[in-house]
């Protein structure tokens, strides 16, 4: 592999899988980077560039539009291409097995395995003889393209061996309740947005410097933001239904909506335990984009969001739309 293009999500753990991807999956070849959200066309984004590259990684990247199953396919069945892909989003899974023509999918070099974030199966697919328990990799392994999620426990065992910085970005991108407050310390304070940059990090040697600053840092982001995020919630947030109808049973969720940019569930504070639901909106200047975070074990989001076009997560997941169709007081009905 000489040349390689390296698709990830825009998110933390998309950028830490493509550091991974490089550092550990590479070989020294020349790669280029590519973020990307899971709503845009990637025949659009990757058409034109796709020729130059011998292998192509995606990374941390939920396929669940039929568009762009069929353009990984078809870079899957090219003969000259090497096409890895590393996923851990429900919404994946369930789009294959809904759609049978895409079933080659899960032939694709790569682990798509619920409950272990993408950058932390980057890491165990290139280092899984650093995994102290083999059984339990062997078993995790024969869960890859199902729906059997791998437990908090589990996946905590498989990547003990992992660089800090991945185990961290991994248990904030699951919602790993262990060490839940020195996870979201790490978040606030971490600012590594490019994949180059996270190299050095990937050595193990630097990980307990970098840990405890990185904590240090976010309890003063903490402070400021949490501060922020409250008069933002008062001044423009609101109150709606999404009513959810499921093989003929209906469910009424409350949920806090809130117009802001490109915010997590942190910033809705003790509100995500008030609510089933919180969803921030926000205009990107074509489209409306919604994500939905929940901590209720009862609900799946990604059920709802799956419906209205998008995918993701059982606790956290989006989707886009055309027009506005929220606003305070409104019944949302999504029917699956």
């Amino acid at each position: 592999m000489n040349r390689v293009l390296i698709v990830h999500h825009n998110d933390d753990d998309g950028v830490c899988a493509a550091a991974a991807a490089s550092f550990y999956g590479t070989n020294g070849s020349n790669v280029r980077f590519k973020a990307v959200n899971y709503d845009q066309d990637l025949q659009e984004i990757l058409g034109n560039i796709v020729h130059d590259f011998d292998a192509i990684f995606f990374v941390d990247y939920s396929i669940s539009k039929e568009e762009n199953a069929r353009f990984v396919l078809e870079l899957y069945n090219h003969p000259k291409k090497v096409v890895k892909w590393f996923d851990h989003h429900k919404s994946s899974i369930d789009f294959i097995e809904s759609n049978p023509k895409y079933h080659e999918l899960i032939d694709i070099g790569g682990y798509r395995i619920i409950g272990i974030a993408g950058c932390a199966l980057v890491w165990l697919y290139y280092n899984n003889d650093l995994v102290s328990d083999q059984t339990l990799l062997y078993d995790t392994i024969a869960r890859n393209n199902s729906n059997i999620s791998v437990s908090y426990d589990d996946a905590r065992s498989l990547v003990r061996y992992a660089p800090s910085v991945i185990q961290y970005v991994h248990r904030y991108d699951i919602w790993d309740p262990f060490f839940k407050d020195m996870t979201n310390l790490f978040h606030y304070g971490w600012d590594c947005k490019d994949p180059v940059e996270y190299y050095t990090y990937l050595h193990k040697d630097y990980n307990g410097d970098i840990i405890r600053t990185t904590i240090e840092k976010g309890k003063a982001v903490k402070s400021y933001i949490d501060s922020e995020n409250k008069e933002h919630c008062e001044d423009n947030g609101f109150d709606i239904t999404i009513r959810f109808e499921k093989d003929g049973i209906v469910k009424d969720y409350s949920c806090f909506a809130l117009n802001t940019y490109h915010c997590t569930s942190l910033a809705f504070g003790d509100l995500i335990n008030k609510y089933d639901i919180v969803m921030p909106f926000f205009f990107t200047g074509k489209k409306w984009r919604h994500s939905m975070y929940t901590v209720k074990d009862n609900i799946d989001v990604s059920e709802i969001c799956i419906v209205l076009g998008g995918g993701g997560h059982p606790k956290a997941a989006g989707y886009t739309s055309d027009q506005l169709d929220i606003y305070p007081d409104t019944i949302i009905s999504v029917y699956k």
